[in-house]
């Protein structure tokens, strides 16, 4: 089993209290106005509850990573070889992307502090013919 991290995702973290904070002033606002309030409410609670779960997800979950002979289990999750399309690296944080699709999802992101964990998933990749690209990358929730 490999030592892993989930990514800190400072950006999503403050892209999403910005928008919650955006959208409690939009209905503070309004209740004000005594409009229309509705949208806002909606909207402070969506991206209050994309930071709260995000938030939750970084400091309280066990990320686990284990590369077996044939298989690699991610949170449980056995990827075949076949059903990985692409690993991509950047720095110390990796995203596997599944076949299929273009963007890695977001509990396929880890972070991977150890050099030593990093190359051995390289070497692991490489073996079974997965390619693995290094350079900046985005992830979707």
């Amino acid at each position: 089993m490999l030592d892993v991290q989930y990514p800190m995702d400072i950006r999503k973290l403050s892209g999403f209290a910005f928008l919650t904070l955006y959208a409690v002033y939009g209905l503070l606002r309004e209740m004000e106005r005594g409009g229309s309030w509705g949208y806002y409410a909606g909207a402070a609670l969506l991206f209050g509850g994309a930071l709260a779960a995000l938030s939750i997800r970084r400091w309280r979950g066990r990320p686990r990573l284990q590369l077996g002979a044939e298989t690699m289990t991610v949170h449980g999750i056995e990827l075949h070889p076949g059903r990985i399309e692409v690993i991509r690296m950047e720095r110390d944080r990796i995203g596997i992307v599944p076949y299929g699709r273009k963007i890695p999802p977001l509990k396929y992101c880890l972070q991977v502090p150890e050099r030593e964990d990093r190359l051995a998933l390289i070497r692991w990749a490489t073996g079974r013919c997965i390619e693995v690209r290094e350079g900046k990358f985005m992830s979707w929730v």
